[in-house]
């Protein structure tokens, strides 16, 4: 059966943290376990993470240039990180919040597992995209995905984000 899902998404680029970053923020987040056996920073303050704020900074930067919002508007975005274990998973859901004109998400694979477990769905039809250690993946924020179980005994770290416009500029027309 062929899918029917046509998802505009794409490959931001690859940035890994150095092992000891990963290794340090593995230990210090699996405090948190939420009821889906997921360890999540989603909705805390973060302020643990200053270190990866400049990082994803300029990567938002860069993808808004990309996606031609960079003069258009002010953004702000929002990031958090998620650590899976053997039996987390995540259901079909997606980033879209009108009330806070979120427009773009991303999800960074800081360590991954040999089965590609993200994938974008409409709860039949899946795309599933090149998942390697590094890649930084950027979809819009309406596009419903999940995250399959992986079953491996060593943890699957992402960092989640969303880019939101603040305000929008008039257009310049030449």
């Amino acid at each position: 059966m062929t899918s029917t899902l046509r998802v505009p998404w794409y490959t931001h680029g690859n940035w890994k943290l150095d092992k000891q970053q990963l290794k340090d923020l593995e230990k210090n987040l699996l405090i948190n376990k939420n009821e889906r056996g997921l360890y999540t920073t989603y909705a805390e303050n973060n302020k643990h993470l200053k270190f990866l704020k400049n990082f994803y900074q300029g990567i938002v930067d860069e993808i808004s240039k990309e996606q031609t919002i960079y003069k258009k508007s002010k953004i702000k975005y929002e990031f958090w990180i998620q650590i899976y274990d053997k039996y987390s998973e995540h259901p079909i859901h997606d980033h879209f919040n009108m009330n806070q004109n979120t427009v773009i998400s991303w999800v960074h694979f800081l360590k991954v597992t040999d089965t590609t477990v993200f994938r974008f769905t409409d709860g039949i039809n899946t795309v599933i995209p090149p998942q390697e250690e590094g890649d930084l993946i950027v979809f819009p924020s309406y596009v419903s995905h999940q995250v399959a179980n992986h079953n491996f005994d060593f943890n699957r770290i992402v960092v989640a984000g969303n880019i939101s416009l603040m305000s929008i500029q008039e257009p310049i027309i030449k």
